[in-house]
């Protein structure tokens, strides 16, 4: 195989579609992001959230850097969800409970990439011109 099909599309931060955007503290794209911190009800990033919740696959598959970051969310919820219940298991404050549980709960929450195309879709809908 060679180098360019085994590259990935997103390695860093800048690389995510929504990094201009995003104000979430906690980055699975950043290499240290076991040293930030999360406060409850700070921002999440948009693919851990998006990751959780039903029809995650298919929604994410339509563009193949949101399906990477999906798997690089997927990846990482399961990372963070086993440290968590190390930490809990050797009698230690769970650190980023808070960060995991508000992603966590976002699974229950309608999708943001859903709303969003729905809302470019009103939009394009509503600039045709009409012919008469």
């Amino acid at each position: 195989m060679d180098s360019a099909t085994t590259e990935k599309l997103v390695q860093v931060p800048s690389d995510c579609p929504e990094y201009v955007r995003c104000n979430a503290p906690i980055c699975p794209l950043d290499a240290q992001w076991h040293q930030r911190t999360y406060h409850a009800g700070e921002s999440t990033c948009l693919f851990l959230r998006e990751a959780m919740k039903a029809g995650a696959d298919e929604r994410l598959a339509a563009n193949p850097v949101f399906l990477e970051l999906g798997a690089i969310a997927v990846n990482w919820i399961a990372a963070e969800r086993i440290e968590a219940n190390r930490r809990t298991h050797a009698g230690m404050p769970r650190g980023r409970g808070d960060h995991l549980r508000a992603v966590l709960a976002a699974a229950d929450s309608g999708s943001s990439i859903e709303a969003r195309a729905a809302s470019a879709e009103r939009l394009n809908a509503a600039r045709k011109p009409k012919n008469a």
